[in-house]
């Protein structure tokens, strides 16, 4: 009489299985988090909204603009500026600066528009608002292809009569 035939263990498959599932999982997760951080043109209404109706009218525009630029791709120092903007107005801004928390959600809207155009390359948008009264706080538009990337942190200060 012969022995049945010797059973290969199939443990090994199981965690091959299990690795890859774990993968798809992380992968999935990635980008979930990723769409779910990205920056819409609603989301940036929103907050504007909330400014118009809760912000200043008089404040200091205090914000730090880091640029990386194709073909230099190395960071630039940041540039920072203070604008002092009094019943909404700041002052005309010159090329790449904002003169008032308006101009800078402005620029901002008219990037999230011209990221939708066909063909424009795919970006990576983010921003952080003030849950107060709706302000920018932090704000980054990347575009991975061209490797350009523009980041603006943003700070308020009340105009007192103490203030510079």
């Amino acid at each position: 009489m012969s022995s049945p035939p010797a059973q290969r263990s199939k443990k090994w498959v199981w965690f091959f299985l299990l690795l890859a599932a774990l993968a798809v999982t992380g992968v999935t997760i990635e980008i979930w988090s990723n769409l779910s951080q990205q920056l819409t043109l609603e989301k940036l209404a929103a907050a504007h909204d909330v400014w118009r109706a809760k912000g200043p009218r008089d404040y200091y525009l205090d914000y730090e603009v880091k640029r990386e630029d194709n073909p230099d791709p190395a960071p630039h120092a940041g540039e920072k500026y203070t604008v002092r903007v009094t019943d909404g107005k700041g002052q005309p801004p010159r090329p790449g600066e904002f003169g008032s928390m308006d101009d800078l959600f402005d620029e901002i809207e008219r990037r999230l528009r011209a990221d939708r155009e066909p063909g424009s390359p795919r970006a990576f948008v983010k921003a952080t608002f003030d849950a107060g009264d709706g302000h920018i706080v932090h704000y980054v538009h990347s575009v991975m292809k061209t490797r350009e990337r523009l980041e603006v942190t943003v700070t308020l200060r009340p105009i007192t009569a103490s203030a510079p």
